[in-house]
Formats: structure tokens, sequence, C-alpha cells
């Protein structure tokens, strides 16, 4: 069975994860497990509890196929997680990883999306990240961008990256595009009320 890792944090934003989550587990036969630092329990932003499944340095690369970092309010902070590591060994490994508004900044800090195209909340939100050199490579995309195998959305784009992130895993279909469809219709009609 093909196998999700979600890295969350304390006040995590539940509205990345949660789509993500329900249409893996619930459409697309592929285990979601959960990872946090210490092994501890979480709160999202929204109050949501979750005992994760380890702490962040028990993963096994070889159980997983893909990579998950949710945003949250900790990745602004200096007591974000250093996953640099543990992102760049993924990746060796031909691992897919994905990260999503503030999660982007862990791969701009592990240097992995120095060469690449990629997208967060906005080019400032990783302008401040230490060593990150991918400032030329930044597109400012109101949908999840692919890039070999690492995705990057905004915390605005939590369908599309639900999406491709599936997609990548080989997992895509009908039912996922009807499923993205029916989630992604009102943010779509709220995009062109404002355009």
């Amino acid at each position: 069975m093909t196998r999700m890792l979600a890295i969350l944090t304390d006040n995590y934003a539940d509205w990345e994860f949660g789509p993500l989550a329900a249409a893996a587990r619930g459409y697309s036969d592929i285990e979601v497990v959960t990872a946090t630092p210490e092994g501890k329990p979480v709160t999202s932003m929204g109050g949501l509890k979750v005992m994760p499944d380890m702490a962040i340095d028990e993963i096994d690369l070889t159980s997983i196929d893909a990579f998950i970092v949710i945003g949250g309010s900790v990745w602004g902070t200096v007591g974000a997680p250093d996953l640099s590591g543990f992102l760049n060994a993924a990746h060796r490994d031909g691992k897919l990883i994905g990260a999503i508004c503030g999660g982007t900044k862990a791969l701009a800090g592990s240097g992995l999306i120095d060469a690449i195209p990629h997208t967060s909340n906005d080019s400032r939100t990783l302008a401040d990240v230490a060593g990150y050199n991918g400032q030329s490579y930044f597109v400012a995309s109101a949908a999840a961008l692919k890039c070999g195998r690492i995705v990057t959305a905004s915390g605005m784009a939590p369908i599309s990256f639900m999406r491709t992130i599936i997609t990548a895993l080989g997992r895509g279909g009908d039912e996922l595009d009807y499923y993205a469809g029916m989630f992604g219709a009102e943010f779509e009609g709220r995009h062109q009320m404002a355009a």
C-alpha cells in the first residue's frame, strides 16, 4: 500500500492537511500517517488535536512513499524544526516531497528548491530563510507547482496541492477529479468574483 507521511507542528493549518488526508485515505487507497517534533500531540489552528504515529526523528524513509510538510505558524519562528537532513535524504531516495504555505520554508532551508520552479504564499515568505538561494526560480502561482518529485503550494491552494500530490503518487483519475472539482468549486467562484 502507498504510504504518505504528513509532518504536523503545533498550530498547523487544518485546511491544508484536511483535504489531502481525506482524499488520500478515503478515495485513493493511500495510508496516511503523521509525525510531529518529538512525537508529541499537536493542536491545529482550529483546535483539532492529533496524536501522531511517530516522532520526526523516528521516520523510516524506506516505509514511506511521500513526505508532506504542512504549514502552520511555527515555520516563521526560531522554534521551527530543522528538516534539512531528513528532506535531503528523502529526495536522494527518490521520494515525493510536498510542502504547502509556511511548510515551504522547510524546503527552502534544505536547498531543495534553489534550482527548480517553486511557489509559496508569496516571494517574501521565503526571502528570510537562511540558505535559500532560489529567488530567481520563484513563481507566483494560485495553484500547486510540481517539478520532478517536489510539489509546492501556497496556503490558498489546498485543493490543487491535494490533487497534485495524489496524482504524483499514481492515484489520479475520475474520482479524484470529481472530488477536486467539488471542493475547488467554491474557491474558483470566489476567485472569479474577485478578479
